[in-house]
């Protein structure tokens, strides 16, 4: 979640003074090297791991308490936007099972924890049991 580094990143920026309603914040590999690189641990100061925003719960609390995401543009740029960026998906409850060799395809018990493993897997080929 790397709290310390984008609070620091959010001050150095002042990005809460933005006003999300007209555009989105946009930022650079760059600028948060720049902000971050005085952080001793690679987590704190490397952007692919602060950017690595891929559910609700990575996001770093200053995040979660404007109600903002981060959504990758390009190749080192970044949008910081207002609103809720994340989709729920509703599966059955039920086992799911792969049919093809190579792979195999598990569920959690979370709402949308489906997780792939292997490669080429063809989602035509599930039954649910």
């Amino acid at each position: 979640m790397h709290n310390d580094s984008w609070k620091k990143i959010f001050d150095d920026y002042d990005i809460l003074k933005h006003d999300f309603s007209k555009t989105p914040f946009i930022i650079t590999a760059e600028q948060i090297k720049k902000s971050t690189h005085s952080f001793k641990n690679t987590g704190e100061k490397e952007v692919r791991i602060l950017c690595k925003q891929d559910c609700r719960q990575d996001r770093a609390d200053v995040f979660i308490k404007n109600k903002l995401f981060l959504l990758p543009i390009k190749n080192g740029t970044f949008a910081i936007i207002k609103g809720e960026g994340y989709l729920d998906i509703d599966l059955p409850p039920k086992k799911w099972t792969q049919r093809k060799v190579g792979g195999s395809i598990t569920t959690g018990s979370k709402t949308g924890g489906v997780l792939w493993m292997g490669r080429g897997i063809s989602l035509s080929g599930l039954t649910g049991i």
